[in-house]
């Protein structure tokens, strides 16, 4: 079988019984890896441009938006799991809520959308711009890092179907062949340079998500999860160092490395218990998806305004998205301003 034998009941529902830790151990890592997103747009790393430092720097930065994917698949399966359906009704439910979520904040942040990330769309026709407009949607970015709510809203069903069509033995093939295929093809030509060309770079689209997706999908059974909480944390650390020493040593290959690394630290997060209280943590929640889809728009104003170094546009950056995402949970206690909720 392609899983160990089923645990006993009671052992399933203590694992079941740690369904509040779980979360609180993902929103907690989501906050964490929110700040990697802003450290890397904001080029910390960036300023080696190359060596062991910006390898080290890159190991990290890179596992951010898997992790990010895996937690959202893993989310996302286990609500399908506990139920009796088929899951349409919650695919639907996760469609609505994603796509709800991307055009709050395209709207808000319409003026960047127009004059800093895509300045095309008011120059061309109508038509083309509209165009244009959904292929960025769907396959590219609006805003800065908003490939991941595109990724998500494609790649979820896909998986979705894939993992209906193929057994849990199978799905895991074309997606891990496409996920090597993306990092080692010519991007002048084939596949990736088509794609490219008529769409947007696959490296921040879809394609690039379905491998993670997919790993979210098996950690999502109750039998992964439960063996998962049978290791010591001692061993995630070791996962965790080995990866970023291979990632630095052998940066080529480091793609590679991330297949093991990201679904341990999802699984860390889930094992480990945070000292952190659930309230505490709701926030983080909040605060990483307002990090997350604000925080190249504060940036572009940063640099507007001639911020010096990347370390102190990084800080500042940082501290404007959780005032202000701390700001709109305060206003949104106001009943008039209940919509905000649309905003995570």
């Amino acid at each position: 079988k392609l899983y160990p034998p089923l645990p006993s009941e009671a052992s399933l529902t203590q694992a079941n019984q740690k369904q509040q830790k779980l979360i609180i151990g993902f929103d907690l890592l989501k906050f964490i890896m929110a700040i990697v997103v802003v450290n890397i747009h904001s080029g910390i790393f960036e300023a080696f441009k190359t060596g062991t430092l910006y390898d080290f720097g890159c190991s990290i930065n890179k596992a951010a938006v898997p992790t990010f994917l895996v937690i959202s698949a893993f989310l996302f399966f286990s609500k399908i799991r506990s139920t009796d359906g088929n899951g349409i009704k919650e695919l639907i439910g996760f469609e609505k809520r994603a796509n709800i979520l991307y055009l709050f904040w395209i709207i808000v942040l319409t003026p960047f959308v127009l004059f800093n990330f895509h300045k095309e769309f008011l120059q061309l026709p109508v038509l083309d711009a509209i165009t244009q407009f959904v292929k960025n949607y769907f396959f590219g970015y609006l805003f800065g890092a908003s490939w991941y709510l595109g990724a998500l809203i494609v790649g979820m069903p896909i998986i979705f179907l894939l993992q209906k069509i193929l057994n849990a033995r199978l799905l895991w093939i074309p997606t891990l062949l496409l996920h090597i295929y993306l990092f080692n093809a010519n991007t002048e030509s084939g596949l990736y340079a088509w794609y490219t060309e008529n769409l947007r770079t696959p490296m921040l689209s879809f394609p690039n998500a379905l491998v993670w997706l997919t790993i979210g999908f098996y950690l999502s059974d109750k039998r992964v999860i439960y063996w998962f909480q049978q290791i010591k944390n001692i061993w995630y650390v070791c996962i965790l160092c080995i990866y970023i020493l291979f990632s630095t040593i052998m940066p080529d290959y480091s793609y590679l490395f991330r297949l093991i690394a990201v679904p341990a630290l999802v699984a860390w997060a889930y094992h480990a218990t945070p000292l952190l209280n659930s309230n505490n943590c709701r926030k983080l929640r909040i605060y990483s998806t307002h990090i997350y889809c604000m925080h190249t728009s504060v940036l572009v104003v940063l640099n507007h305004l001639c911020v010096p170094t990347t370390y102190l546009r990084f800080a500042i950056a940082c501290l404007i998205c959780i005032a202000a995402s701390e700001l709109i949970i305060r206003i949104m206690s106001n009943k008039h301003f209940r919509w905000l909720k649309y905003s995570y």
